[in-house]
């Protein structure tokens, strides 16, 4: 997803947020962003060192093997990675082409 596009609706697997009720989604929406740097709400820092000590999920202990292993078991992994590597270099192509614009003058 290049910089400025719609968040994506993929959701994570398999959790659920409380806050909503529903699946959470990895990626925010511009409005949502927006709407929550307008509001005084305090939000509270969920993802804390503090917390992760109080987690109950099983540490993994992964070497490169074992997480690639994982990481190809996992179809939304492997290709939300490609579709970020190929958008990657989609963006990196476009600001190629302006620094030469730009030089050309």
């Amino acid at each position: 997803m290049s910089a400025g596009s719609a968040a994506s609706a993929m959701p994570s697997r398999g959790t659920t947020g409380p806050e909503t009720g529903q699946i959470q989604v990895k990626t925010i929406s511009p409005n949502l962003l927006d709407e929550l740097a307008r509001s005084a709400a305090p939000r509270a820092a969920a993802l804390t060192p503090a917390n992760a000590a109080k987690s109950v999920e099983p540490k993994l202990a992964l070497d490169e093997k074992a997480f690639r292993w994982l990481h190809n078991e996992d179809a939304m992994a492997t290709g939300k990675l490609a579709e970020g590597i190929r958008l990657f270099a989609i963006d990196g192509k476009k600001l190629d082409d302006l620094v030469a614009k730009a030089i050309a003058g």
